[in-house]
């Protein structure tokens, strides 16, 4: 006989000492397990009944399992969505959107390779004419740091 299923979620213990599966074998089933003889017709009535436990213990825990799989399911989006949700607002917040525009301007100058023998960047005046170099890149991130780039002669 099972146990009570929970008030709240539906689903059964699967602890404790009412499960079926849960009982060890008794020495006269492990004896029988052991050779290939049949029970005796008293003892029949009691392997049927044991047996009939079981498999309705599995049927029971089959169903508990589908219905945790579909809690499991439905958790999972949620979490996706939170997580989701969580990284927009982390982006909206981030601290690059407070610097100053004049900070930012800096940043890219310094991030422009200079050609002045020091740098092992082999500069290239029509490097700034190929949209994968700088400051092309830096003028896709967004609108307000194509703002900047374009404001910049020095990136040019």
């Amino acid at each position: 006989m099972l146990p009570e299923p929970c008030s709240t979620c539906g689903l059964f213990s699967l602890r404790g000492p009412s499960a079926p599966w849960e009982a060890p074998h008794s020495p006269r089933v492990l004896e029988l397990l052991s050779v290939n003889t049949a029970p005796y017709d008293s003892e029949v009535g009691d392997l049927r009944r044991m047996e009939m436990q079981c498999s309705a213990s599995v049927g029971c825990l089959q169903t508990q399992i589908g219905k945790a799989e579909e809690t499991l399911s439905t958790l999972r989006a949620m979490h996706d969505a939170a997580s989701e949700k969580l990284g927009d607002l982390k982006n909206i917040l981030h601290p690059i959107r407070y610097l100053p525009r004049d900070i930012l301007a800096e940043i890219f100058v310094l991030c422009t390779p200079v050609p002045d023998g020091r740098d092992t960047y082999v500069w290239d005046p029509f490097d700034t004419l190929n949209p994968r170099n700088h400051p092309w890149n830096l003028s896709h991130v967004s609108r307000r740091w194509r703002d900047v780039t374009l404001s910049l002669p020095r990136l040019w």
